[in-house]
């Protein structure tokens, strides 16, 4: 992470803020007033939702095509190749296509690669849906966190990006214990 800010290096518009921090009931004031900032906070909770069974039950997964639950990391892998896809290659192409709008290709997208990945019948088909996952996840995920920061007020965006990471950690845990149990049934 050092490395990774050194690179970065200083902010390349640097500027003043203009008022006193917000607080956290500004913030959530806030995020509710706002339409936009409110589905995106809400498809940034579906997106965590949504990605905690491709973790949660890769074990599970590769043990129901024959295979020794140790071959999770395979599927675990790829969704991880189909992320770097997505921010390097697939970002760039996408960028220029829909800009504003590449979140909601991600969203989609991810939507397919889960679809794809919950019928796969063999690890090569479910290692395919996860690099579609992986593509669809972190072009959805960035589009929509870019998006809050650059819209909320300098005043209101650490308080807002703390509610997105509610957004994003919180449903997790749910959605963690009924994919578990899910699976038991199932």
């Amino acid at each position: 992470l050092v490395l990774v800010l050194w690179m970065i290096g200083t902010v390349p518009f640097p500027h003043t803020r203009t008022g006193e921090p917000g607080t956290i009931a500004q913030a959530v004031k806030y995020a509710w007033d706002h339409p936009r900032l409110r589905r995106l906070l809400f498809s940034v909770m579906a997106i965590a939702a949504s990605i905690d069974p491709l973790t949660t039950l890769a074990p599970a997964l590769v043990t129901s095509y024959g295979l020794d639950s140790g071959k999770a990391p395979i599927i675990l892998s790829s969704w991880g190749a189909g992320a770097v896809l997505g921010v390097t290659v697939g970002g760039r192409l996408m960028k220029r296509l829909f800009a504003r709008r590449l979140g909601w290709v991600g969203l989609p997208t991810l939507s397919a690669g889960l679809v794809i990945l919950a019928t796969a019948s063999s690890l090569p088909v479910a290692v395919v849906a996860s690099l579609i996952c992986g593509w669809g996840f972190i072009t959805s995920v960035v589009s929509f966190t870019t998006t809050i920061q650059l819209e909320v007020p300098d005043e209101l965006r650490g308080k807002v990006s703390a509610l997105w990471t509610m957004c994003f950690l919180g449903p997790r845990v749910l959605s963690g214990l009924l994919d578990g149990r899910m699976a038991d049934v199932i």
